[in-house]
């Protein structure tokens, strides 16, 4: 998973289904005017990143069922919310039973390290 859409989820992650903090993160991992970022490449960016999650997922039949589960009946959440609420059940750690520790998974790593490197 690429730091854009590990980043994107981190953000949803942390703020919810917000596209302001979506299009924030945006300006400072690209160093793009904020204005840029409509609803429409907004959109376009949510898409990229479910799929390139759905790829890079060790289950990734999970994310794409909770995206369907979402989307119907009696929720009917928008394209937008259905893949943020896919997205925060992303496992990010697991614990290594040898070890007894939290290992990152999935292509994710610690925040700290992540919002230092963006967010300078």
């Amino acid at each position: 998973m690429d730091k854009m859409t590990s980043g994107i989820i981190y953000v949803i992650k942390r703020y919810g289904h917000l596209r302001e903090e979506v299009a924030k993160f945006m300006h400072y991992y690209t160093d793009t005017p904020i204005e840029y970022y409509t609803d429409a490449i907004i959109d376009n960016l949510m898409e990229r990143t479910i799929v390139e999650a759905i790829r890079d997922n060790e289950q990734p039949a999970t994310i794409a069922n909770d995206y369907f589960y979402w989307r119907r009946e009696p929720w009917r959440y928008s394209d937008f919310d259905a893949i943020c609420a896919a997205l925060t059940n992303i496992q990010v750690k697991r614990e290594n039973f040898d070890t007894g520790e939290y290992e990152y998974i999935n292509g994710f790593w610690p925040q700290e390290d992540f919002e230092n490197e963006v967010f300078r």
